[in-house]
């Protein structure tokens, strides 16, 4: 990283302190460099390097404070997921005590029906054990009234005997 800046930011430098007039090629073609252009050389490195630390140390308190902002953002995030994942869990919760509590009054709603329908089913008997009796009771009345439409004559017979008895008439005599 280093040569691709120090690559693009001294380039130029550098080359303007090698072409100055006191420079002087060799027979290969290369430049020699002086002893004073090597000491500029060196402070323009130094200070090349200087203005790449700082570079670098701004790039790196950037970093830091992003760093610091994103692990920031990620606990929110975290706290935020938890919550949720809580709130899940008690929503969950809550929709199983729900179900739970439907299914508890469906039962009891269904025990509901069944005791009518024994209710009404024996309610049903005992309608029928009532028309029972009114038909026995009915029965009854009629063996009674006949009963008492025979017994009838004799008692009307028996209460003549028993004023005649009374009256010392014979019994038939009129």
């Amino acid at each position: 990283m280093f040569k691709k800046w120090f690559g693009r930011n001294m380039r130029s430098d550098i080359f303007e302190l090698l072409t100055e007039d006191d420079s002087v090629q060799n027979q290969h073609g290369t430049t020699k460099i002086s002893s004073a252009q090597l000491g500029q050389l060196e402070a323009l490195s130094k200070s090349a390097l200087v203005r790449y630390a700082d570079q670098q140390s701004e790039k790196i308190k950037a970093l830091t404070q992003e760093v610091g902002f994103l692990s920031r953002q990620n606990a929110l995030h975290i706290k935020l997921r938890d919550q949720r994942d809580t709130s899940m869990d008690a929503s969950k919760q809550l929709a199983h005590i729900e179900r739970e509590r439907e299914s508890e009054a469906q039962y009891q709603r269904d025990q509901f029906q069944i005791r009518m329908k024994e209710l009404s089913l024996r309610v049903g008997e005992l309608e029928a054990q009532l028309l029972h009796s009114n038909i026995e009771n009915g029965r009854l009345k009629s063996l009674l009234r006949k009963l008492r439409d025979q017994i009838a004559p004799n008692v009307t017979e028996t209460a003549r005997v028993g004023r005649d008895v009374e009256v010392g008439t014979k019994v038939g005599e009129r």
